[in-house]
C-alpha cells in the first residue's frame, strides 16, 4: 500500500517536471501525507518480569478479518521490532459505524505461554495501543504467580494409588490449588486414546487475582474478550471477566499432552480472600455462587463449565469442583458487553489549544481493571473510544491516568468515575478530569531533505512517539502521543532536559537516546549542514533516506 502512495506522488511530480523547462522543485517545499493506512494499532509486548522479549517471538494473525490486516509498511509480514508490533487495516476494509474489525494476534516463543490476543478496531478509533505480557512459567514474577512441577510414577499407564497435587500453599497468601486423582485413573490425549508411559509430569500454575502482575498474563492479555461461550451455550459473546481464582493445569506423559481422564478429577482452588463479589457488593461468603470458565488455547475461546458454590475452609473461600479435562480455569463472574463501543469525552477546562495529552483509560469492575486503553487526545479532539464493555451492568467505573501515572479521577473515588447505568448507548459519556502536572509547551516538527537535492519534503508523517526519562530513573518507554502530520505539542516534557525517544513509523522503530529538548524542536532529516542524519546509525539512516527519496523521484 505504501508503494501505491509513492506512485501517486511520483506521477504528480512528473507532471510538474514536464510542464516547465527548469526544475520547478529547486528550493521549494513539497507538502505530502503518508497516511495511506487510516486505522492502526500498536501491540507492545513485554516479559512478565518487565524485561524485553526480544524479536524472536512468532507472530500469526488469525480471525474474522485477518485478511484485511497488514503491517504498517502495507505488507503481510508480521514480526516484533524492539518489542512492538505495528498493524493496520487495508483502506478497502476500514471499519464503519455498524461494522468493526476483529482479528486475533497469536504470540508464541520458546519457553513462553502462547498468548492469543483478540483485537477490535472500531469506527473512528484511528489509533490504539495495547500492551501484552508474555509469561515464562520457569521464570515467573516474584509476586502473584507460582508454579509447581511434579513427576509421578504410573503402573500400567495408570495411577497405582490416590494422588494429591498441591500448589501455592504458603507461597501467595492463603491461596492454593489441590488436585485429587483417584487410583486407577488413566490419561487420554485429545482423541480420547489412552497415553502409554511410565510417569506423569504435572505443571500447575496458580495466579493471584489481587496482583496486577498475575492478571497481566490473563489469557488474551485482558479481562475483556470477544470469544466467550456463555452459560446456556449459543454463539460466542463479548464480555468482561472478574476473577476470584485463576489456574493453568498441564499434564503430559512423554511428549504427549494429557487432555482428558478416564475418571473425573477433583480440584480445590483457594480464592482471593479480599475478592468483592459483584453480585452482592460484599466479600465472598459461604454459599455465594460463582461461574467456572475454561479456556481453549487452540481456539482462544472461553467456555462456561458450571456454577460452583463457595465454601469456607479455615476461614478462607474455596471453590471445589470435578472435571474430566485440563486447561486454564477461571472462577468468578462474567458480564456480557454492549454491542457498541464505549465512547468518552474528556474535554476539561485546563486543556490548551494544540497540546497533545497522553492518557491511560481503565475500565474497572469490583476493583479489577477489565480493560486498559492508551490514548492520545487534544482539546480539539478529546474523544476516546474504548472496547465493547458491559456498560448496562451499572458496575463499571472509569479511571484516567496521565503519562506519569497520576490518577486524574481521584476525587471521584478510589475506582474513578462511576458510569450511570443508562443501558447500551452509542452516546459519549462526558468527563471533566483533574489537571495533570504539566510543563510549558514543547513542540516537535519534522521535515525531510533528499540527498543531493535542494528539495525539502515536508513529509508530514503520522507516527507513534514514546519517551523515557532515564535521568529520573524511568526504565520503560511511555506513550508521549501520536505525532500527527509530523507535528506534536506537549506539556509532558521539560525544555532543557534530556530524554530517550522511540518512534514507530510504518514497519520501522527508531530509538534516539539522550536528546535534549528545547521549546521548539524543528528539524530537517538530511545531509546538508544543520540537517539530522543520526550519530550512531548515520550510514543506515542515509541508506533508508536515499531509498525513500529515490522512490518518489
Amino acid at each position: 500500500m505504501k508503494r501505491i502512495y509513492f506512485i501517486l506522488v511520483g506521477a504528480l511530480i512528473s507532471t510538474m517536471l514536464f510542464s516547465q523547462c527548469a526544475d520547478p522543485l529547486k528550493g521549494f517545499e513539497l507538502n505530502v501525507s503518508t497516511d495511506v493506512i487510516h486505522y492502526t494499532t500498536l501491540i507492545q509486548v513485554k516479559d512478565a518480569n518487565g524485561g524485553s522479549v526480544g524479536n524472536d517471538i512468532t507472530v500469526t494473525i488469525t480471525g474474522r478479518d485477518a485478511a484485511s490486516i497488514y503491517n504498517l509498511a502495507g505488507e503481510k509480514q508480521f514480526a516484533l521490532s524492539s518489542g512492538i508490533l505495528g498493524l493496520g487495516v487495508t483502506p478497502y476494509a476500514d471499519p464503519t459505524a455498524g461494522n468493526n474489525i476483529q482479528f486475533t494476534v497469536v504470540l508464541s516463543g520458546a519457553g513462553y505461554v502462547t498468548q492469543n490476543v483478540p483485537v477490535t478496531i472500531n469506527y473512528n478509533q484511528f489509533e490504539s495501543v495495547k500492551t501484552v505480557t508474555l509469561l515464562k512459567p520457569a521464570n515467573p514474577p516474584v509476586d502473584g504467580i507460582v508454579e509447581s512441577i511434579t513427576t509421578t510414577a504410573l503402573v500400567n499407564n495408570a495411577t497405582a494409588s490416590p494422588i494429591v497435587l498441591t500448589t501455592g500453599s504458603g507461597d501467595i497468601g492463603k491461596q492454593s490449588v489441590n488436585i485429587e486423582i483417584a487410583s486407577g485413573t488413566q490419561f487420554l490425549d485429545a482423541a480420547g486414546t489412552v497415553i502409554t508411559g511410565a510417569s506423569l509430569r504435572s505443571s500447575v500454575t496458580l495466579f493471584d487475582p489481587s496482583e496486577e502482575t498475575a492478571l497481566a498474563v490473563f489469557p488474551g492479555g485482558s479481562l475483556t474478550t470477544n470469544n466467550v461461550i456463555p452459560e446456556g451455550g449459543g454463539a460466542a459473546e463479548t464480555g468482561s471477566f472478574v476473577p476470584a481464582g485463576l489456574v493453568n493445569i498441564e499434564f503430559s506423559i512423554g511428549n504427549t499432552q494429557v487432555k482428558q481422564f478416564s475418571k473425573p478429577i477433583t480440584i480445590d482452588i483457594g480464592l482471593e480472600p479480599t475478592f468483592i463479589n459483584p453480585s452482592t457488593g460484599a466479600s465472598l461468603q459461604a454459599g455465594d455462587e460463582l461461574g467456572i470458565y475454561s479456556y481453549d488455547n487452540a481456539t482462544a475461546q472461553w467456555t462456561f463449565e458450571k456454577n460452583v458454590t463457595v465454601t469456607m475452609v479455615n476461614g478462607n473461600p474455596v471453590a471445589r469442583f470435578e472435571t474430566n479435562h485440563l486447561t486454564w480455569y477461571m472462577i468468578g463472574s462474567f458480564f456480557k458487553s454492549c454491542n457498541t463501543p464505549l465512547v468518552i469525552n474528556v474535554l476539561s477546562p485546563w486543556m490548551q489549544d494544540g497540546i497533545t495529552y497522553s492518557l491511560t483509560v481503565e475500565a474497572i469492575i469490583a476493583g479489577k481493571v477489565v480493560s486498559s486503553t492508551q490514548a492520545s487526545v487534544t482539546k480539539e479532539n478529546p474523544t476516546i473510544t474504548l472496547p465493547q464493555l458491559p456498560v448496562s451492568s451499572g458496575l463499571i467505573s472509569i479511571r484516567v491516568r496521565d503519562n506519569s501515572g497520576r490518577d486524574l479521577t481521584e476525587n471521584e473515588g478510589f475506582y474513578g468515575i462511576k458510569l450511570v447505568a443508562l443501558g447500551c448507548t452509542a452516546l459519549p459519556f462526558n468527563f471533566q478530569l483533574n489537571e495533570p502536572t504539566s510543563n510549558p509547551k514543547v513542540t516537535l516538527q519534522l521535515y525531510v531533505r533528499c540527498p543531493g537535492d535542494d528539495l525539502v519534503l515536508n513529509v508530514l508523517p503520522t507516527f507513534y512517539l514514546y519517551v523515557r526519562d532515564r535521568e529520573n530513573g524511568e526504565t520503560e518507554f511511555k506513550l508521549l502521543g501520536v505525532v500527527k502530520n509530523g507535528f506534536i505539542s506537549t506539556s509532558m516534557l521539560t525544555a532543557g532536559a534530556k530524554y530517550d525517544f522511540k518512534a514507530v513509523w510504518g514497519d520501522k522503530v527508531k530509538v534516539v537516546v539522550g536528546k535534549t529538548v528545547t521549546a521548539d524542536n524543528s528539524g530537517t532529516v538530511g545531509i546538508e549542514p544543520g540537517d539530522i542524519i543520526g550519530e550512531k546509525a548515520g550510514a543506515v539512516n542515509l541508506e533508508m533516506l536515499t531509498e525513500a527519496c529515490n522512490t518518489i523521484k
